[in-house]
């Protein structure tokens, strides 16, 4: 059964980049089932998207200049009056696709395709003040569109399932929780992320925080913590990566990069960048522990990258990380910068225990692989049966 994709850049959105690789390589790896991911795109993506879908997909990466963001923005309209995008119909059908993952798309309430309709999460809803109005109302109509249709919706969490019911009405059995896993790989040799951690100069002890900077990832909380700090000779260090992904995050890292010069907290808030996703292993698997301070998440990449390779970690008390997280995270109040600084120090003047075997890990990553793709089967065959 072929499964078309239609590919997100990740300048545009990581999180959402992450997602659908991460559910084609899964697909991909697991064995049992026949589903086979096709992802279609439009030319010119950057090589850093391109080189792990090839890698990935093969031949079943498809391009095609239906599927740049200008004509599928050109089309929208159209669809939504005519009930159905007749050219993503044709693309789709000429890969003999059973079933569309439809994301941040809408191909028309008469596609005759059978179609998974993918809500990842409904921040607009909880922070409204945080999108532009016109942002805002194009989410809202969108999700609005799909749910009014047949299509099955498919949600990163049981707290956005919660949500696609309180917001929008949408029947339970209409929704499907599907939580992403990222495939196991074997963490870097503890010669390699030494070498990382050097190469960037952090103390030997360090906490990493990997989250663009949107607004929502809260940033301000863990400045406002090491201010608190910062006369406390114990005051850790935390590699900060991740950059202004989007325009509109360009004014947060500027106020974010002010505030720590002010503070003089250049030493203990470190700017990192955006890095190579290798560096990026080879600090997480070495760092005491990851931190997650957001306001608002779906199901967070970087937390599933950190446990398939047991690293602690550190989470704001969203009751999504709570459901994503193993049993021994640590969560503060994402509203209190003194929680979060007891919290943090706590952690840093505690010696780490000693993290799970390779044994462990792999067998705990593939306990989660199976679960993913045995909830993404079940939403394929709930969507097929609400086409019939």
């Amino acid at each position: 059964m072929n499964i078309a994709f239609r590919h997100i850049g990740s300048q545009a959105w990581q999180g959402g980049a992450n997602y659908l690789l991460n559910l084609c390589r899964v697909l991909q790896k697991q064995n049992g089932h026949d589903l086979n991911p096709i992802m279609f795109h439009g030319p010119g993506i950057s090589d850093e998207d391109h080189e792990p879908l090839k890698k990935t997909l093969g031949t079943r990466l498809i391009e095609c200049g239906d599927f740049t963001p200008d004509a599928i923005a050109r089309r929208r309209w159209k669809s939504v009056i005519t009930g159905c995008d007749k050219v993503a119909q044709a693309a789709f059908e000429s890969e003999d696709t059973n079933v569309v993952f439809e994301n941040a798309d809408f191909y028309g309430r008469n596609f005759p395709i059978p179609t998974l309709a993918w809500a990842p999460d409904f921040q607009h809803r909880h922070f409204p003040k945080m999108f532009p109005r016109k942002q805002y109302w194009r989410r809202e109509i969108g999700f609005r569109m799909q749910f009014s249709t047949r299509r099955q919706v498919v949600v990163s969490s049981q707290d956005a399932a919660n949500d696609c019911r309180r917001f929008y009405g949408v029947p339970e059995e209409r929704i499907s929780v599907v939580r992403f896993s990222t495939p196991f790989e074997l963490p870097p040799t503890t010669e390699a992320s030494e070498q990382t951690r050097s190469k960037y100069s952090l103390p030997e002890r360090f906490f990493l925080l990997p989250n663009q900077f949107w607004n929502h990832k809260n940033h301000s909380l863990v400045v406002d913590a090491l201010e608190r700090l910062n006369s406390d000779k114990n005051c850790p260090v935390i590699a900060v990566t991740g950059g202004a992904s989007h325009p509109s995050c360009v004014s947060i890292f500027e106020s974010i990069q002010r505030r720590v010069s002010k503070l003089g907290l250049q030493n203990n808030f470190r700017i990192l960048g955006r890095i190579p996703f290798d560096d990026l292993k080879g600090l997480r698997s070495n760092c005491v522990a990851l931190i997650n301070p957001s306001l608002f998440e779906g199901w967070s990449t970087t937390i599933e990258e950190a446990k398939a390779i047991g690293t602690p970690l550190l989470l704001s008390d969203l009751d999504v990380h709570i459901e994503q997280a193993p049993k021994n995270a640590t969560f503060f109040n994402r509203y209190s910068a003194d929680d979060f600084a007891e919290k943090l120090i706590a952690i840093a003047t505690t010696a780490s225990a000693t993290r799970p075997t390779v044994d462990t890990l792999q067998s705990a990553s593939k306990d989660r692989e199976d679960r993913f793709v045995s909830e993404f089967q079940s939403a394929v065959s709930a969507t097929i049966q609400n086409h019939a």
